[in-house]
C-alpha cells in the first residue's frame, strides 16, 4: 500500500508559547518501499508517524493511504501499525498471548485468533517461540514478535519509530540485518524514522532526510551520498561527515586559509566570489601543501579519523593506515579538485 503526504504542518503548544514542528512536509512513499525519514533528534520524525497512523492531527495537509484520503479517519480503520522504540510488548505475557491481543481486543473467535497468530507466527519465523516469555528472547526476536503483533491485524503499512535504539551495538547489527530479510520476504511498505544515518543507508529503498520542518531530499540513500543537494545534506549523510570550507574564487582558484587550490574551467565559470567547498574526509590525501595541526585523533580500527587545524578551519581526514600519530604534530595533506563540491555561501544550495 502506498502513502502520500501533502504539505503537512503541525504545530504543538508549549510553555513559551507555539512551537511549528512540520511546515509542508510532502512525500511519497510507494507499495512495498523500504523508506526511512532521518533527521537529527526533535526534528519531528516521529510526529510523522503519528500523523500516518491517526494518532496525531496535522494542523493542515492531507494524508492519503492507497491515493484515498484518510484525514478524519480513526487509527482502527486506516490499516496502518506501528512498532514502538521499546516494541511495548508485554512482560508478563507470553509470545503467543502478546501477538494475540489486538485481536481479543476485537473479541475475535479463540479459533479465528490461533489460526491468525499461527499463521503470521510462521511467516515470521517465531512459530517455536509462542510460549516462551519476553525475558527469554533476543533483541531481534522481540523485534520480530512486535512486527508479528502489528501485522497479525492485516495491516500492510509498517511504521516503526526507532525501533533498534535501545539495543547494544552487536545486537542492533544482527536485528538491522533481520529485518532488512524480513523486508524482503514480506515485501510490505514500511515508513521508519531514525536518527543514525549508518542505519538508514544499510535498511531503506529510499531515504527522506527531514529539517526545518521540511523533506530536505529524498532520494536513493547512495545518491544523496554522492550527490548531495545542499551543504546540509552534504553534512548529513557520512559518517564521518563531510568537511565544509568557507573560502573564496579567485581566477580559477579556491583560496582559504592562505592556501590555493586550482580548479578546473568547467567547475570555476559559474561560481561566485564566496562559497563553501565540501570534501568527504576518506577523498583527503595525506602529504601535499596544506599544513595541519593534528589536534584530536579518532581511532577506529581499520582507520583512524585526523582533526586538523588548518588556521582557523578544522578539517577531518580519514587515514587508513596504521602510522603512529601524536596531538600537536603538523600533517601534510592534498586536497584533489575533482573530489570536491561547491554550495553557496548563503543559501547552502549545490553549485558544482
Amino acid at each position: 500500500m502506498s502513502v502520500r503526504l501533502n504539505d503537512i504542518y503541525k504545530s504543538f503548544k508549549v510553555k513559551t508559547g507555539v512551537v511549528t514542528v512540520l511546515k509542508g512536509v510532502n512525500l511519497n512513499v510507494s507499495k512495498g518501499q523500504f523508506v526511512a525519514v532521518l533527521a537529527p533528534s526533535g526534528e519531528g520524525k516521529t510526529t510523522i508517524l503519528r500523523i500516518i497512523a491517526g494518532l496525531e492531527t496535522q494542523d493542515k495537509g492531507d494524508i492519503y493511504i492507497n491515493d484515498k484520503l484518510v484525514n478524519g479517519i480513526p487509527p482502527k480503520d486506516r490499516n496502518v501499525a506501528m512498532v514502538f522504540q521499546n516494541y511495548a510488548i508485554y512482560p508478563f505475557m507470553s509470545v503467543y498471548d502478546n501477538i494475540a491481543f489486538p485481536l481479543k481486543i476485537k473479541h475475535e473467535s479463540k479459533e479465528e485468533i490461533k489460526k491468525k497468530v499461527v499463521e503470521v507466527a510462521q511467516m515470521l519465523r517465531i512459530e517455536d517461540l509462542l510460549d516462551r516469555k519476553p525475558h527469554q528472547l533476543s533483541g531481534g526476536q522481540r523485534q520480530r514478535v512486535a512486527i508479528a503483533r502489528a501485522l497479525v491485524k492485516g495491516s500492510n503499512i509498517l511504521l516503526m519509530d526507532e525501533p533498534l535504539a535501545n539495543l547494544d551495538t552487536q545486537v542492533r547489527a544482527i536485528a538491522r540485518a533481520e529485518l532488512k530479510n524480513l523486508h524482503n520476504e514480506l515485501g510490505i511498505t514500511v515508513i521508519y524514522v531514525t536518527h543514525d544515518q549508518s542505519e538508514a543507508m544499510v535498511l531503506a529503498d529510499k531515504v527522506a532526510l527531514l529539517h526545518e520542518g521540511v523533506i530536505q531530499a529524498f532520494d536513493d540513500p547512495l545518491v544523496l551520498y554522492k550527490n548531495p543537494p545542499s551543504a546540509w545534506v552534504a553534512s548529513f549523510m557520512g559518517n564521518p561527515s563531510m568537511n565544509l570550507i568557507k573560502g573564496v574564487i579567485n581566477g580559477c582558484s579556491f583560496e582559504f586559509e592562505n592556501y590555493k587550490i586550482d580548479l578546473s574551467e568547467n567547475q570555476c565559470k559559474s561560481l561566485p566570489k564566496e562559497v563553501v567547498m565540501g570534501v568527504r574526509p576518506e577523498d583527503i590525501d595525506i602529504g601535499g601543501n596544506i599544513k595541519g595541526k593534528l589536534v584530536t585523533i579518532e581511532n577506529i580500527g581499520i582507520y583512524t579519523i585526523l582533526h586538523l587545524q588548518v588556521g582557523s578551519t578544522l578539517i577531518k581526514v580519514v587515514e587508513r593506515s596504521l602510522t603512529k600519530r601524536n596531538i600537536g604534530e603538523t600533517i601534510d595533506i592534498s586536497i584533489s579538485p575533482d573530489t570536491v563540491y561547491f554550495f553557496d555561501a548563503k543559501s547552502g544550495k549545490r553549485l558544482a
